[in-house]
């Protein structure tokens, strides 16, 4: 069952009245929303004046946090998240390419369908959020995809 969820709301009133229906409902199930690991972002305006709570619980107010595996954070730059995928994209190549390395006779075709079908979905995890990327931005993943073409010739 999944269990994580993001609210956006344009306005603290907005938010609170989103967390006190999705309380609501969880309660009325069932569940119980656990405030130790919930957060708040503010991507404008005052962090120390949106109070937001959870059953009379205030929310801790940061400046980033990690949703399904994705960093958001508040200043909405893309360098970070595309750095730490690219990371996550050149273990996960390295993982593969130590079955290229082993006893096993892999064919090279099968070993380039799976960099494309495992590393390069890696590297592209959450990419729909990257809304602000700079050329520098660009060129690490220009690399990282030439890196895998390099890895599998």
């Amino acid at each position: 069952m999944a269990d994580d969820i993001t609210l956006i709301a344009n306005n603290k009133t907005s938010l609170q009245n989103m967390i006190n229906t999705v309380t609501s409902y969880a309660n009325s199930l069932g569940y119980h929303l656990n405030e130790s690991k919930c957060k708040c972002l503010v991507f404008n305006g005052n962090r120390k004046t949106a109070k937001i709570n959870i059953n009379g619980t205030i929310l801790t107010s940061c400046n980033a946090a990690t949703h399904v595996g994705i960093e958001l954070n508040t200043t909405v730059k893309s360098a970070a998240a595309i750095d730490a995928r690219v990371r996550k994209g050149r273990s996960s190549l390295f993982s593969l390419l130590t079955i290229r390395d082993s006893q096993y006779d892999v064919n090279p075709l099968v070993l380039a369908d799976l960099v494309q079908k495992i590393t390069l979905p890696v590297v592209l995890y959450g990419s729909e959020l990257w809304s602000s990327m700079t050329h520098s931005d660009t060129m690490k993943l220009e690399v990282c995809f030439a890196n895998c073409r390099k890895a599998l010739s």
